[in-house]
């Protein structure tokens, strides 16, 4: 158990650190003197105090990793984390950033119950916690996992990682339903160029719920387009969002005659 008086002098220099050079060296020295126990102990105790001393043994934490005991004592301390039941706004804030600090550093067993806790919660800071560790988690990652997610929650960032993620074949899979629900036209454009066989059935939907998308994908894809159709598509692109890269898309596409075209027929604002 880590002394009081050890406690007491990191919250005594994390007060007047502020103001003071010193105390702020002498408040991370402080802390560089725990013991790896004494760390986890007084990160579990440090959930309510103010946050210089808190964040200085939050950290700590992973520069545990030199020691022979860390991945047990980080398990254990993850596991009285998620026991602690009720607590305040600030603490499981606090609680939330410790169990994202450490996650990597976890056993397999210790990191599948921080997924769990975080899926199980459903809210957004939750969920966004979630999907960032689950993503970057070899061992725990399924792409049926994000996946499922997506289909009953629609989040753009679970989108974003079976683009990712997911193998080509996999995502021209996807593309139908992101057109469906409609998901950013930067996300869809980044999932139809990572995408194989693209049925012509799909690049008829594109071109009809994401006109500009469609013009930008002609141009990166080399995808036959009529010099009527990119007119078309770039009479009907608004003004301050799209038009610019329709116009961008055209150049590409080398289509120099309706560049002309454009200067002369639009009533282009000077920027």
């Amino acid at each position: 158990m880590i002394d009081d008086a050890k406690l007491a002098a990191i919250l005594r220099c994390a007060e007047k650190s502020t103001f003071s050079e010193t105390h702020r060296n002498l408040l991370h020295a402080y802390v560089a003197s725990l013991s790896a126990a004494e760390l986890c102990q007084a990160c579990i105790r440090f959930l309510s105090v103010p946050s210089r001393a808190f964040l200085a043994v939050k950290n700590r934490l992973p520069k545990m990793d030199g020691v022979s005991d860390c991945p047990a004592l980080l398990d254990d301390l993850v596991s009285r984390l998620l026991q602690t039941g009720e607590l305040e706004r600030k603490e499981r804030v606090r609680r939330e950033a410790v169990l994202s600090h450490v996650y990597s550093s976890l056993s397999p067993s210790s990191r599948r119950d921080v997924l769990d806790w975080w899926y199980a919660r459903a809210g957004g800071d939750a969920m966004r916690r979630w999907m960032k560790a689950i993503s970057n988690d070899a061992f725990h990652f399924s792409l049926g996992e994000v996946r499922r997610y997506w289909e009953t929650s629609k989040d753009d960032r679970a989108a974003q990682i079976l683009v990712d993620k997911g193998q080509p074949e996999e995502v021209a899979e996807f593309l139908p339903y992101f057109i469906q629900v409609g998901v950013p036209g930067w996300l869809l454009s980044r999932a139809t160029l990572k995408a194989t066989n693209i049925s012509e059935l799909t690049w008829s939907d594109i071109r009809r719920a994401y006109p500009v998308s469609y013009l930008y994908l002609c141009a990166k894809t080399a995808r036959a387009i009529s010099d009527d159709d990119a007119i078309e598509i770039l009479k009907e692109a608004d003004p301050l969002e799209q038009r610019g890269l329709a116009i961008w898309s055209v150049g590409q596409l080398g289509r120099w005659h309706l560049l002309e075209q454009i200067e002369a027929d639009f009533d282009l604002p000077v920027q």
